[in-house]
């Protein structure tokens, strides 16, 4: 992962943990998904499509904005590229300063 080197593996799992938390907090269910990674693609694929959907939008909607007031807008958009690759509609959250 690219975030690895900048934040290490203790501030990748806190960006993964307060994401789903933040997140679940508009859809519960993803509060399942709190240990991993594999949990939350088990707890996404027990989904509708459109509730997955929902769920995963908000999730990272959560981890971009996370991710905005730790290491800034311009990192973050380069980082997160491959997610604007696969929907350019998406745009980075602004943080308040």
């Amino acid at each position: 992962m690219v975030l690895l080197p900048i934040v290490g593996a203790r501030g990748v799992e806190a960006l993964f943990s307060r994401s789903v938390h933040l997140a679940s907090g508009v859809h519960g269910w993803l509060s399942a998904a709190k240990a991993d990674r594999a949990a939350l693609l088990a707890a996404v694929a027990e989904r509708s499509d459109a509730e997955a959907a929902a769920g995963a939008q908000c999730y990272l909607h959560e981890f971009q904005a996370l991710l905005v007031g730790l290491i800034g807008p311009s990192l973050t958009e380069r980082m997160l590229a491959g997610v604007r690759a696969a929907d350019p509609t998406r745009s980075i959250p602004q943080v308040p300063q």
